[in-house]
């Protein structure tokens, strides 16, 4: 009953754009959510990721998170799709990022902030979604997301939200923090849809997913936090989202425009890393990685596909051997970041 993305540009463009924002996080190789990548009012391309926090503290149940570890923990899906409409089926998940910065959760409304470790390279073709942190915005509005972990989905619904309390048991949430989906006209929600942004209908996010009632056959009573009622208050920059999304300070919560990743940057890829060479041994424990040419302080980074960080380590020649293992048999993504290059290679294993 959720149609993926593919079931809607057949018939419209509008969704075209935010779509390319929402990534699947896979965190601590264990727990699947769903975030957006924000802009910022500087248009500075900084790598926010917009979640729920209780994606990171394991349902409300880990009491005094150690938020960085368990943001450097994280591994992202960008553009993780079905290629078609029906059957559903699962795309690429070559295009990944590890690790990121904790900046700021407030687990009294269900808001996290974190800042991707690199910016998204240019060829994953990454949206920088806009917000508004005034109010509720118009409808139709729709959640895209990534139930269970599968390919990206987009849900609709038709009528108003509205700012209400959510109240479960794990967590006494602030009251009237929460924007209310009475019922969705098309899908629902489910397991690894947290975090998930509910986008008006000029395409800005309003609020992430904390929790709700629907499912397919009862699609209705789904809650998100609301970017308004997490904007400014408290004022501790840990817990806020005007510290990090608006830099140039405006004197009232802005309404943000979203940013294509290649509007005004050219592409970096296609240099230095291009051609990168990643053998393995026939034990499985080094991996023999050479490069074009010889570069200085590079990072590499190998992940399994539930999202472990196997080996992270840095390259300072042009030919490096690296022992990781023994690795179970099966296939990995090994990523080597320089200066603004990336390069993503499978390796098998």
């Amino acid at each position: 009953c959720m149609p993926p993305v593919a079931c809607f540009q057949d018939t419209t463009t509008r969704y075209n754009e935010i779509e390319r924002s929402i990534i699947l996080l896979i965190i601590n190789g264990t727990t699947s959510c769903s975030g957006t990548l924000l802009n910022n009012t500087a248009n500075d391309k900084t790598p926010y990721i917009l979640t729920a926090s209780h994606c990171l503290n394991g349902q409300f149940q880990i009491q005094n998170p150690d938020d960085e570890k368990i943001a450097g923990s994280i591994i992202c899906y960008f553009n993780y799709n079905s290629l078609q409409c029906n059957p559903v089926e699962p795309g690429h998940t070559d295009q990944t990022l590890a690790s990121a910065h904790f900046r700021a959760a407030n687990e009294a409304t269900d808001m996290a902030l974190l800042e991707l470790l690199n910016k998204p390279p240019t060829e994953y073709n990454a949206y920088y979604a806009g917000w508004n942190a005034q109010n509720n915005g118009d409808a139709p509005y729709i959640c895209i997301h990534h139930p269970n972990g599968s390919p990206k989905r987009i849900i609709v619904t038709e009528g108003d939200v509205e700012l209400t309390s959510y109240i479960i048991q794990e967590m006494d949430f602030t009251p009237n923090s929460h924007w209310k989906v009475d019922r969705w006209s098309i899908g629902c929600t489910a397991g690894g849809s947290s975090g998930s942004p509910l986008i008006d209908a000029n395409n800005h996010v309003i609020g992430g997913l904390t929790g709700g009632a629907s499912y397919c056959n009862s699609p209705i009573n789904d809650y998100f936090f609301s970017i308004q009622k997490s904007w400014s208050n408290p004022t501790d920059s840990s817990k806020q989202l005007k510290y990090w999304l608006d830099p140039i300070g405006n004197d009232f919560p802005p309404i943000c425009k979203g940013l294509d990743s290649n509007q005004t940057t050219a592409s970096l890829k296609n240099m230095i890393l291009t051609g990168t060479n990643i053998s393995v041994d026939n034990n499985r424990q080094v991996l023999h990685i050479k490069l074009k040419e010889f570069i200085n302080h590079a990072t590499f980074i190998l992940v399994s596909l539930d999202g472990k960080i196997i080996k992270q380590s840095t390259l300072t020649n042009q030919e490096t051997t690296v022992k990781v293992g023994p690795v179970p048999s099966g296939v990995y993504i090994a990523q080597i970041i320089y200066n603004d290059e990336f390069e993503t290679k499978k390796v098998i294993f």
